[in-house]
């Protein structure tokens, strides 16, 4: 027997659902990314084993790795994170409904482990700096997921990616929410049905590299 290790495409972070206010507004998403320190934030559950970030849906090593959807990802920009926060904080039209120049607050959850409500307590710190409020919610494992599928979250820790062809996964995570359950984000733009549907109609790999390029620059 020959054992093969790799990383694969399987990765944490921090999902938004895109349906609950504040998360909601792309201003908000965008405002709590550029805020985030990656490396700092892996350091905090790996320590010395601590690997680079992914700043893509796929891993180097995968095929379907695009360069220009890692470049695309939001880079740490405290004052672009600041700037953004700010044109959601004073929009008399805010989504969460609270009055105008009110700090932006939600709840971030991850499970009980003690190294990933470290790991949260990072997360808060980093969005304190921009101005957010932040709650933070341990729970049991169980629990976690069932709140993920009945989309009672706004921000959680989550671990996604698959090594199954881009259509397997993507059709089912980011596909249309109402008859995708596993879809967690609600998050289906228009332009998915179209790139996904390309995914799934054609064996030829340029076509469906050029059509996953586009999903993941949008993701």
């Amino acid at each position: 027997v020959t054992m093969y290790e790799a990383p694969g495409n399987s990765g944490s972070g921090t999902i938004f659902n895109t349906t609950n206010p504040p998360m909601d507004d792309v201003r908000v998403r965008k405002a709590l990314a550029h805020a985030m320190k990656a490396d700092e934030l892996i350091a905090v559950v790996a320590g010395a084993g601590a690997t680079k970030p992914r700043t893509a849906y796929y891993a180097p090593e995968s095929p379907w790795y695009s360069k220009k959807a890692s470049d695309a990802y939001p880079k740490y920009d405290l004052a672009k994170a600041k700037k953004l926060y700010e044109e959601y904080a004073k929009d008399p039209s805010r989504s969460d409904g609270k009055p105008a120049g009110s700090p932006v607050s939600f709840e971030f959850a991850c499970t009980a482990i003690p190294s990933l409500q470290a790991q949260a307590q990072a997360y808060q710190e980093m969005w304190k700096q921009v101005g957010f409020e932040v709650t933070l919610k341990p729970v049991e494992q169980s629990v976690h997921i069932q709140n993920a599928i009945e989309g009672k979250f706004q921000a959680i820790c989550w671990r996604q990616g698959s090594d199954a062809d881009p259509y397997t996964h993507l059709s089912t995570a980011h596909g249309d929410p109402a008859k995708n359950p596993g879809n967690f984000t609600n998050f289906a733009p228009p332009e998915f049905t179209t790139l996904l549907e390309e995914l799934r109609s054609t064996d030829d790999f340029d076509a469906r590299f050029a059509a996953l390029e586009k999903l993941q620059v949008i993701l």
